[in-house]
């Protein structure tokens, strides 16, 4: 993996604001554009997410806002899957990322990380009906299965935590809280 070059795109994360980010060869392109493109993938509720369908709304979309507005440029939004947010970053064909994304190693050798704005850790989430479920260790459990949106750290954490359990990743997490409320 090749580290990010000078001019490269770099991300916004919702653990990170713009600090050092945006400098150089980015900061110059988005202000000759006259507009700055931020790739979401808005099913990250309170960071981003669309409500009616329609705008997308959130934490991180107020930022985008904020640092559009602090460069003097349009802000346009490119809705993507998460597993398109790196690959289109890096190919610059959006100019940042601000969409719920951990910093992690690997990450951090794709991409630019500004510093962090937002602190967070992984949860579990259980059916309110669910019976079987009482403590941690009886999750990693070959009956168990656990949903997790595709190349998350929270299906980085399912895999590493409990590895006898049946990981079920989702492109998108409102399918996969779908099927947890539905019991699959």
């Amino acid at each position: 993996v090749e580290p990010a070059t000078p001019a490269a795109p770099a991300a916004v994360e919702p653990a990170t604001p713009a600090k050092s980010a945006l400098t150089g060869p980015t900061l110059n392109h988005i202000i000759a554009a006259g507009k700055i493109i931020v790739g979401v993938e808005p099913n990250y509720p309170p960071f981003e997410f669309k409500p009616n369908l329609k705008e997308i709304i959130g934490f991180d979309i107020d930022i985008a806002k904020a640092i559009a507005a602090a460069i003097g440029v349009k802000l346009e939004f490119e809705e993507l899957s998460w597993e398109e947010l790196i690959p289109n970053l890096s190919d610059a064909k959006i100019d940042i990322v601000i969409s719920g994304m951990t910093k992690t190693p690997v990450r951090a050798t794709k991409i630019d990380f500004s510093d962090a704005y937002f602190e967070t850790g992984q949860v579990i989430v259980l059916n309110r009906k669910n019976r079987t479920i009482k403590q941690l260790t009886d999750i990693n459990n070959p009956k168990i299965k656990i949903g997790v949106q595709k190349g998350t750290t929270g299906e980085q954490a399912a895999k590493d935590n409990f590895p006898q359990a049946i990981i079920k990743p989702y492109d998108d997490v409102y399918l996969c809280q779908t099927d947890l409320i539905n019991k699959k």
